[in-house]
């Protein structure tokens, strides 16, 4: 079986992006209306539905109940008499202090975590798991959610209950560092994750290869964009630069950012101002790193883009120490 191009998988990844937009699942509709399901930040019982897939009658007669009741749980020892500030820091043990990279398998996201170091890789090496999840390789390729895609899972501890739910979801976000390298996976985390999480981050890193083919997103006869993916990565920008704990970007472009172009020769500032120009909006304390080729960074390369708006962004080489960052915070 044949292989396709890589910029025809990012294409249709920005294709999968507008049907989701188009189906009512915009960023900015979410960001406006507050659509999602999030549990309810009080701490007093809630009721939420259980089997919200049956109808209510077929439910009183198969005597289903239609609704779950989450509690405070303070029967707990653990939630009822050890100090809040002892309980931050169980959390922060369990589930921060990672480098976790969003994925998208064949039918739900999901979350890997890369060992990066050799402490951590002897570690991996002692779980059965997929040789090529010890190191951040196969990127752009998609599992069945049978197959196993890390040694760890962060999230059975916020499924506890509804206090720890509530403490410990700022330290999931906030105390550890992400990394995507689809579109669509990172749309889909957007969309998916609680209005509070992606507020949380302090460190994102995108390394998405489709950044190298950004001109071929458009129409060869009119050039104008193609699957809406203009509008698209606006709606990602703005999601980005509404996170208010953020404190470090880094989009990450491989080697032909400038000669990858089907139709003309592209300079490369061309690319690079498209796409940064949409996170003008972020915060001047943002560490906004841009990783190309080391020997196409020079400091003519930072003053055009200067010139041309891009005055948050830093030229960075590849070589540079961007990417995960260990995360050596205080929660709060």
């Amino acid at each position: 079986m044949g292989c396709l191009a890589p910029w025809v998988k990012n294409t249709l990844e920005w294709i999968d992006i507008q049907e989701q937009r188009h189906n009512g699942h915009s960023l900015r509709d979410r960001a406006t209306n507050g659509n999602g399901l999030d549990i309810s930040t009080s701490l007093t019982p809630q009721l939420l539905p259980k089997y919200d897939w049956v109808p209510r009658r077929l439910s009183k007669r198969l005597g289903l109940s239609v609704t779950k009741f989450y509690s405070d749980q303070q029967q707990s020892l653990l939630l009822s008499r050890l100090p809040k500030e002892i309980r931050m820091s169980i959390w922060a043990y369990v589930v921060g202090g990672h480098d976790v990279t969003i994925i998208r398998k064949i039918n739900k996201l999901s979350h890997a975590i890369f060992p990066m170091d050799t402490e951590r890789v002897d570690k991996a090496e002692m779980v059965p798991t997929r040789k090529s999840w010890i190191a951040p390789l196969g990127y752009e390729k998609r599992y069945k959610a049978a197959e196993r895609m890390s040694e760890l899972d962060l999230l059975p501890l916020l499924r506890t209950c509804k206090q720890i739910y509530l403490e410990a979801l700022h330290i999931l976000y906030s105390q550890n560092s992400f990394k995507v390298h689809t579109m669509e996976a990172f749309y889909r985390f957007l969309l998916r994750s609680p209005h509070n999480g992606p507020q949380s981050i302090r460190y994102l890193t995108i390394q998405w290869s489709g950044f190298a083919y950004w001109l071929e997103y458009q129409n060869e006869d009119t050039g104008e964009p193609l699957h809406e993916h203009d509008e698209s990565w606006q709606e990602i920008c703005d999601a980005i630069a509404a996170m208010d704990n953020l404190k470090s970007l880094s989009i990450v472009v491989p080697p032909g950012i400038h000669n990858r172009s089907r139709r003309v020769e592209a300079e490369k500032y061309d690319v690079i101002t498209k796409i940064s120009l949409p996170l003008a909006a972020l915060p001047e304390h943002v560490d906004f790193t841009f990783a190309i080729p080391e020997d196409q960074v020079d400091p003519h390369s930072q003053a055009l883009l200067s010139e041309r708006g891009c005055r948050n962004l830093r030229l960075v080489g590849l070589d540079s120490d961007v990417g995960f960052r260990h995360n050596d915070d205080d929660f709060d």
